[in-house]
């Protein structure tokens, strides 16, 4: 992994063996509303993920470019009982995008770009806590059940995890906005600004710190 360092520093993913693990599952003790905000930048081809937490043993999040499908697919739940919402591009430009995904009420997602809706689905699903990997950047898969790792190849700055529903206003007004890591309702928040080292520190006080791997 490269610290990008143009105007902020950001992380550059090879999407063949960089990622990011955090000491903790972030989603773990929410249930039923939350917010995961990132920017990115990706010319990628290939499926690669942006964010994941576990779906083995109780509810998973994740969120994948999947440039083949033409989309960004976002996932909440446990199969057979789970929401899937999409966008209509991958958005895969090599231009910085900003990317949220909300969920409400156990029952209904959304994502959008560049404060932007580009999707929405209701529906319950499984919101029980997550079990097993901890909260991961840049890659997801568990090949030990017969899914193949898929890494993400492209920039990531700035992820932020709410206990929340962001709503329009909020996610516009957030795009620009400095955080402190004291804002209320924050389950993590990662600002990318280390500029060195193999630790990417978690600026919420939650100590979801990440390691960074891959050569």
């Amino acid at each position: 992994i490269e610290v990008e360092s143009s105007a902020d520093f950001a992380l550059s993913f090879d999407g063949v063996d960089d990622y990011v693990e955090l000491a903790g599952r972030p989603i773990n003790s929410n249930t039923s509303d939350l917010s995961v905000s990132l920017w990115f930048r990706s010319t990628q081809s290939s499926k690669g993920a942006l964010y994941f937490e576990t779906v083995v043993n109780g509810r998973g999040v994740w969120i994948r470019m999947e440039p083949v499908e033409n989309r960004i697919r976002a996932y909440s739940g446990k199969s057979p009982q789970n929401n899937i919402v999409v966008t209509t591009s991958p958005f895969n430009d090599g231009v910085w995008h900003n990317l949220v995904y909300t969920v409400s009420n156990g029952n209904l997602t959304k994502i959008y770009i560049d404060g932007n809706k580009m999707g929405e689905t209701s529906g319950s699903f499984n919101t029980s806590p997550t079990q097993g990997s901890v909260g991961i950047l840049g890659r997801m898969g568990e090949p030990s059940y017969g899914n193949p790792y898929n890494y993400f190849s492209g920039d990531i700055n700035n992820l932020i995890i709410w206990n929340y529903a962001l709503n329009e206003s909020e996610i516009t007004s957030n795009m620009d906005a400095d955080f402190t890591g004291n804002e209320e309702g924050l389950l993590g928040y990662w600002d990318f600004n280390e500029g060195s080292g193999n630790t990417l520190y978690d600026q919420s006080g939650n100590g979801n710190h990440g390691t960074i791997s891959g050569a």
